[in-house]
């Protein structure tokens, strides 16, 4: 039964009211404890269980969304209405199911994912069914028989019909350069770099097209947009070790922007998004001249001394990033009791503790989880990268950041209030983190089982990812043999596999191999280069599964440890309670604690619900 025929199911998404969200900037007593859900019914259409039963495939599209001009979002669904049906139930899912985080936005305070570009796509019709197409791609993956062919036809299609608008039409608008951010998105769920690296090609030349660095942040539109592209180039430019294509000044532009928010802000009324975007715009930033950095000293262009005098730079912004994320940590945001500990309580396969009290936040600060998830991604790439490049050993902290990692992302994946699609919102920082974890067989497997979770949630790493990893786990197929191999899929005979996810991997590799492209840019990015390339795995301990060498166990997760104190320590924690202990609570604003059950959250009724 399609989505748009199940009984009792209410119109296309609520009806929204204009809302924003003002906070003290110091986040005290004047903070609402709110994950409210949209009142809407979230039944889950035809959902099969190909993950294990933490899946957020049943949550609410999201607790996080604002409410959006009620007279902007009727005229949205009086047009969605005169669509044909199967755009209607494509269109309906991605209202109902779908949040920002597919899109692998950190925050949308607007509403642009449901709202204006759903407006745009509404009248442009290659952009209506790149949209269609990635909505269909998500839908597909909850069927219990999904199928190539019921979302590649609206992509193929939004592909021919770009051609032809651009064939008839030089001129570039905002919907052109959405089109192609949109395909390139779809791209790289699929692990299709080739279309991928020339849609990030074309997107650049229109973006600047369409605007400047002085112009691109005097709309929100703008702004999506810039976010939209520069995650995918910050993203294309560290994985291959190259620039980003985007110049320095656009960065600093949007950078500046949210700055200037803050700074001109009434005491009182510092929004709170603004602050975390101007956290996500630094990222950005940071993350653009680490990738120019670090792109120099193989070529020369910048002597030793030169490098380190820069990269001590760089670190002195990473850490005053930490700083300011850290001064929002609130304690009455902070979950202390754990509803989910008592339905799955932690075993021996654990490699972190996801229910340490105070270590995920949640309301209004629930973005924090995330912004904590970049910054240990962005301190990992630096210290990784410059280890790396001067061949030195992996210091050990990374291993620490790594567990940090993992247990956020597990308590994310966790907890019953999460956003459909939160733990796509951290892949990449996941991905990263696994590189830095021990060997064992414990690790091994806890990594492998994550990861697995994520492509069926519908991000598919690049083939080149699951080889690497491969090699580094001692877990190749001419080592164990195919079945036991994480070369093609991660769990060994194929668990949890699925047909439709086996054709895309088969279809993208067949097209890598027949890529007519030689160009070094495009092989660096496919080849994640800047990762793996200078990565010794010789080095990292790799052990065959069931090895117990003492040399591949983790100090802080093996199983002689206390359960609370696995993957955890305090200096490398800095959402658990004790990490700021030492720190002025002027600081980081600590008010009264709260649990989970304590939120004034009413939970809505929704089919084939999990905890």
């Amino acid at each position: 039964m399609d989505a748009s025929d199940t009984p009792g199911r209410p119109p296309l998404g609520p009806i929204r009211a204009d809302s924003t969200q003002s906070t003290d900037s110091t986040l005290d007593t004047k903070l609402h404890i709110d994950m409210s859900p949209t009142g809407r019914e979230q039944a889950s259409p035809q959902s099969t269980d190909l993950s294990d039963n933490r899946s957020r495939d049943e949550t609410p599209a999201s607790s996080l969304r604002t409410v959006t001009n009620s007279a902007e979002m009727q005229a949205i669904h009086a047009k969605i209405k005169t669509l044909k049906p199967d755009l209607q139930k494509y269109l309906q899912f991605q209202q109902d199911h779908m949040t920002f985080y597919h899109y692998f936005y950190k925050l949308d305070p607007t509403d642009f994912v449901h709202c204006e570009f759903i407006n745009l796509a509404l009248n442009f019709e290659p952009l209506l069914y790149a949209v269609v197409g990635f909505a269909a791609y998500h839908y597909e993956l909850r069927q219990p028989h999904p199928k190539l062919s019921h979302f590649l036809g609206y992509h193929s299609r939004s592909l021919s019909m770009l051609r032809k608008s651009l064939e008839k039409s030089s001129k570039v608008t905002e919907a052109t350069i959405l089109t192609v951010l949109q395909l390139a998105t779809f791209e790289e769920y699929v692990g299709d770099w080739v279309n991928l690296v020339g849609h990030h090609r074309a997107a650049l030349t229109m973006l600047k097209d369409l605007f400047a660095p002085e112009t691109i942040n005097e709309t929100d539109l703008g702004r999506r947009i810039f976010s939209w592209f520069a995650r995918l180039d910050v993203v294309v430019g560290l994985m291959a070790g190259n620039r980003t294509k985007l110049e320095r000044p656009w960065f600093e532009a949007n950078e500046k922007w949210y700055s200037e928010q803050m700074t001109t802000a009434t005491e009182g009324e510092t929004d709170i998004q603004d602050t975390f975007a101007y956290f996500v715009a630094t990222n950005r930033l940071i993350g653009m001249d680490m990738a120019s950095l670090y792109a120099k000293l193989p070529t020369g262009e910048i002597s030793v001394e030169d490098f380190h005098a820069e990269n001590a730079k760089i670190a002195a912004r990473v850490n005053e990033m930490k700083l300011l994320v850290e001064s929002k940590n609130n304690a009455l945001y902070r979950v202390q009791k754990f509803p989910q500990e008592k339905i799955h309580p932690l075993n021996e396969a654990d490699i972190v503790n996801p229910y340490i009290p105070g270590g995920l936040f949640t309301g209004q600060l629930w973005p924090l989880n995330h912004m904590w998830l970049d910054w240990y991604g962005i301190e990992q790439m630096q210290i990784y990268q410059v280890a790396a490049m001067f061949q030195n050993q992996m210091p050990p902290e990374l291993e620490q950041m790594s567990l940090e990692v993992c247990r956020i992302y597990e308590a994310i994946d966790r907890w019953p209030d999460a956003p459909n699609g939160a733990i796509l919102g951290a892949h990449a920082t996941l991905g990263l983190a696994v590189v830095f974890l021990r060997k064992d067989e414990k690790h091994t497997i806890w990594a492998r089982r994550k990861l697995a979770e994520v492509e069926r949630q519908g991000y598919i790493f690049p083939f080149t990812f699951r080889r690497k990893m491969a090699e580094m786990w001692g877990l190749t197929t001419e080592q164990v043999g195919e079945e036991e191999s994480v070369e093609n899929w991660w769990l060994p005979n194929d668990e949890g596999n699925s047909p439709m996810l086996k054709d895309i991997r088969r279809v993208v590799i067949e097209r890598h191999e027949h890529d007519p492209l030689s160009m070094e840019s495009l092989a660096s990015v496919r080849d994640l280069k800047a990762i793996f390339a200078r990565l010794d795995i010789r080095t990292k301990g790799t052990t065959k599964p069931g090895s117990t060498t003492t040399d591949s166990l983790s100090p802080h997760s093996d199983a002689s440890a206390p359960a609370s104190d696995r993957g955890s320590n305090a200096s490398f924690s800095p959402t658990n309670v004790s990490f700021s202990d030492a720190r002025s609570t002027s600081a980081t604003g600590f008010g009264p604690e709260i649990s989970s059950t304590s939120q004034q959250r009413r939970k809505p009724e929704r089919a084939n619900s999990r905890p």
